[in-house]
């Protein structure tokens, strides 16, 4: 296996998401948009035409994960016409497929997007799949029809002061500004090791684990000392993966 970035998780369940704008943001009325000492209206923005005007003060931002979802609220609490685009059918989609034990390693309290907190009972570390939806709740409860869900980018072209920006289906939206919020992990890395092709058991990238079971009792290497491999590891062992023998020997 051959973890390489470290992966940070929290869950949410929607149910939880929907008590949560019931009874923790009920006291801003029927604006989800409350801060501390502050409040704002989710502005009705006009739907983009295309046109040069409006393009003036469009933003298009690509991609819907945690950055993406944080950006598309702030556009909306200033009041600036946007776009959301995200490919797959989800918002925050990339956390339903991480490995089972994957929890946030950073505290709830510092790690919710912005004008919707966590609730006082949520757990201090929380799964990756409860924040995935959170994510997918956060955006069609806050950002509704700004959200373009099943919308693969395939092209983006600067004309003149504005930026067109092609979907694989044919539409294009002209913005003023774009935000490209795609990520850094949607690729995973597999270094080219000498050998690796001769090798007869299992090779597998951090991205397609889920849990230790179909290892039990199988010796297993983890390469890299991320959070990643080192949650990995310790999954491993705790479903009885035998600590290797010591037979290994410093590289040349």
């Amino acid at each position: 296996m051959y973890p390489t970035s470290a992966m940070f998780g929290f869950r949410v369940a929607f149910a939880a998401l929907a008590v949560a704008l019931l009874f923790g943001l009920r006291s801003g009325g029927d604006d989800p948009f409350v801060t501390v000492g502050q409040s704002s209206s989710a502005a009705v923005l006009t739907v983009h035409n295309g046109s040069d005007a409006c393009a003036a003060s469009f933003v298009v931002v690509v991609g819907a994960g945690p950055a993406g979802l944080a950006v598309s609220a702030r556009l909306l609490h200033a009041g600036i016409p946007f776009a959301l685009l995200e490919r797959s059918d989800t918002a925050g989609s990339s956390w339903r497929s991480r490995y089972d034990r994957l929890h946030l390693h950073t505290h709830r309290d510092s790690s919710a997007l912005p004008f919707l907190a966590f609730p006082d009972y949520f757990p201090t570390y929380v799964s990756a799949h409860d924040l995935a939806d959170y994510y997918s709740g956060y955006a069609q409860l806050l950002l509704g029809p700004h959200l373009h869900l099943r919308t693969a980018v395939v092209a983006v072209r600067r004309v003149g002061e504005r930026w067109d920006v092609t979907a694989e289906d044919g539409r294009v939206w002209r913005a003023s500004a774009l935000v490209v919020a795609t990520g850094q992990e949607g690729t995973p890395h597999v270094p080219a090791l000498a050998g690796l092709e001769q090798f007869g058991g299992t090779v597998l990238h951090s991205s397609r684990y889920h849990n230790g079971a179909p290892y039990r009792g199988a010796r297993a290497l983890v390469v890299g000392m991320g959070n990643s491999a080192a949650e990995i590891s310790m999954d491993l062992h705790e479903h009885g993966a035998p600590r290797p023998v010591e037979n290994t020997r410093p590289l040349a």
